[in-house]
């Protein structure tokens, strides 16, 4: 239920608009289905059925202590712990009521945490700056952007009149802008997942028009936008998502084991790079390594067949 989230904001390419909705869908969905019983007995039926088939009990065993009742003086036992015992819940009752909805519980309140109704409508109104917006002919009012305005201290209306009359000229000289270094950059990363040229074309291409990065690099070649170049600076450093700095830092348990323990910074920060790009150090091949690595030394510079070393 939560795949397309983790998908969406580890992707390259992402649409924060859409981003925003597959979250609310997906805090919907989790929400019905912790209302819903049903939910949990097609879920715990699908699960009994594969455990059938792969020679599992399905049955969940259930622990029961036997209580002694107490007696009294008079010879009269206690009816509440009797009727306790009577009212025990069924196993999959208990499941449900100490697994199942726990744990929803959790998921929700993880993304309540981390994407709360507060946060939601400001990155949905961010979209109305991304280059794909820009170039629509409907005229941006100040109710589309004033959440955003109000959390970045802009004033709606200066920036929806500057934004309006930048749409225009947005849209008959976005050619003039070069991109080429961001498809390259796109293009080193993304050759070792796609199957073809046209899918790593699109890829960039669809990274491009959903990204601020365009639009802020025509405007700081203009000087009638002061307001919206200060908005656009203020979203291209904005951290969208934390996914590959949390993927750097889990390669450190991998790099700094108990038989490397002790190295000096220079040496931990280039294996870091190492593995962290690992996408860009597989591309280097054992004889471009030994190269490089001769050239650094005059006295086995003369050693190498060919003098010219490509960096």
């Amino acid at each position: 239920m939560t795949g397309p989230c983790s998908r969406i904001f580890q992707a390259i390419a992402t649409d924060l608009a859409v981003a925003v909705n597959t979250v609310i869908s997906c805090k919907s969905t989790l929400q019905k289905k912790r209302e819903d019983r049903s939910y949990y007995d097609q879920l715990n039926h699908k699960a009994k059925q594969f455990a059938e088939a792969h020679g599992i009990d399905p049955e969940q065993s259930l622990q029961q202590r036997r209580k002694i009742r107490r007696r009294y003086a008079d010879g009269s036992a206690d009816g509440r712990e009797a009727n306790a015992n009577q009212d025990m819940q069924h196993a999959d009752d208990l499941f449900y009521v100490d697994v199942y909805v726990p744990a929803i519980d959790l998921v929700l309140s993880d993304l309540s945490s981390r994407y709360d109704d507060n946060m939601l409508p400001v990155v949905r109104q961010m979209m109305i700056f991304s280059a794909s917006s820009l170039q629509t002919t409907v005229d941006v009012l100040a109710s589309d952007v004033d959440i955003f305005c109000a959390k970045y201290c802009f004033e709606a209306s200066e920036v929806v009149r500057e934004l309006n009359s930048f749409k225009v000229l947005f849209t008959k000289n976005k050619h003039l802008v070069s991109m080429k270094d961001i498809s390259q950059k796109l293009a080193m990363r993304t050759e070792s997942t796609v199957e073809s040229e046209e899918n790593e074309t699109t890829t960039g291409n669809h990274w491009i028009r959903h990204t601020f990065l365009q639009p802020y690099r025509l405007l700081y070649q203009l000087s009638g936008f002061p307001t919206l170049l200060t908005v656009y600076k203020v979203l291209v450093t904005i951290a969208v998502t934390s996914a590959s700095a949390e993927r750097a830092m889990s390669k450190v348990k991998l790099i700094k084991n108990r038989l490397r323990s002790t190295m000096t910074d220079d040496f931990f920060s280039s294996l870091m790079i190492i593995a962290a790009e690992k996408d860009l150090a597989d591309k280097l091949t054992n004889d471009c390594i030994i190269q490089r690595f001769a050239a650094l030394s005059p006295v086995l510079r003369k050693y190498l067949i060919s003098q010219t070393v490509v960096f």
